[in-house]
């Protein structure tokens, strides 16, 4: 009589314990549950320490039951990648890192936890955090940031496109040019060129220039080393582009700009290290987001719907 009383008393717990911790979805072979579930989402809801590494958007994940769970399934991709690679941190590397955060922020433990106390926020959430987050740059840092380059070039580009038409730049040319005799002639090569004729050959077939070079090559130039006419000819032009015909002394050209360069300037070598900062974040994010994609296709992933 009493083992029947008991299992009666107790056959609803067991059954209300198997529906909180339900596996909701299966990555390779870690399983996330009902109440990883329900935790993950009061953080959200209550606006607690997240990772910025996915760029969250939390009324999104919060509106949508599958893409929270996405979300958790991509974390979890993450967090069976840092247990392959052994790539779990120590304590005493934990503790080292909010050792320089106390540090950077001039305060002391007590008044660090006093601060999350009052964010509503718990110092072993906190400890998790900081844990997961060295975890996560150490395999950022194996899989994804060892592959973003960001070159000169790249910046140069940025400075151009954010700065470049309220400032005064100064460039340097790359050129190639097509001399003829007449306008007429000029008229005809430009045409030419509009409907597809490659520079090099036109120029091999048409120009006139005395001191002519393979391709039309003619040097390379700075800004304001060259003619009014020619400066202006070629100042709005990009490389690879062509000018139409341009009158000087020694007869009609029409230039082409193999390369345009931009002469480093105080304003640009001053904003260097913050941009190629900013396009390095960029290229990070855009990075893992291809790496997660890779990884994604990789695991074995079984999501249980309602």
């Amino acid at each position: 009589m009493m083992k029947s009383i008991l299992t009666f008393i107790l056959l609803p717990l067991f059954l209300q314990a198997e529906i909180v911790d339900q596996i909701v979805a299966i990555v390779d072979d870690g399983i996330i549950t009902q109440s990883d579930y329900n935790e993950y989402r009061q953080k959200l809801k209550a606006g607690k320490i997240q990772d910025d590494l996915f760029q969250i958007d939390a009324k999104e994940l919060l509106a949508s039951r599958e893409r929270l769970l996405q979300q958790l399934v991509d974390e979890k991709i993450l967090e069976n990648e840092i247990k392959r690679n052994n790539l779990e941190v120590t304590k005493e590397a934990v503790e080292e890192e909010i050792q320089k955060i106390l540090r950077r922020n001039q305060i002391n433990k007590a008044q660090l936890k006093e601060a999350l106390k009052s964010e509503g926020t718990n110092y072993t959430d906190y400890y998790d955090f900081i844990k997961k987050r060295l975890e996560r740059q150490k395999i950022i840092q194996q899989s994804v940031t060892s592959k973003v380059r960001i070159s000169d070039d790249d910046v140069e580009q940025y400075y151009l496109k954010k700065f470049g038409k309220d400032m005064d730049n100064s460039f340097e040319y790359s050129l190639s040019h097509i001399l003829v005799g007449s306008k007429k002639e000029a008229e005809s090569v430009y045409q030419a060129l509009i409907g597809g004729q490659d520079f090099v050959a036109a120029a091999n077939q048409y120009s006139k220039d005395n001191n002519y070079s393979s391709g039309g090559f003619l040097g390379k130039f700075k800004s304001g080393e060259m003619s009014t006419a020619i400066e202006k000819a070629v100042k709005s032009l990009d490389a690879g582009e062509f000018s139409g015909p341009v009158k000087t002394a020694a007869g009609f050209h029409i230039f082409k700009v193999n390369e345009k360069k931009l002469i480093p300037n105080v304003d640009l070598t001053e904003k260097t290290p913050e941009i190629r900062a900013l396009l390095s974040r960029q290229a990070m994010k855009e990075q893992f987001q291809f790496w997660l994609e890779q990884k994604r296709k990789e695991s074995y992933i079984r999501i249980n719907v309602k």
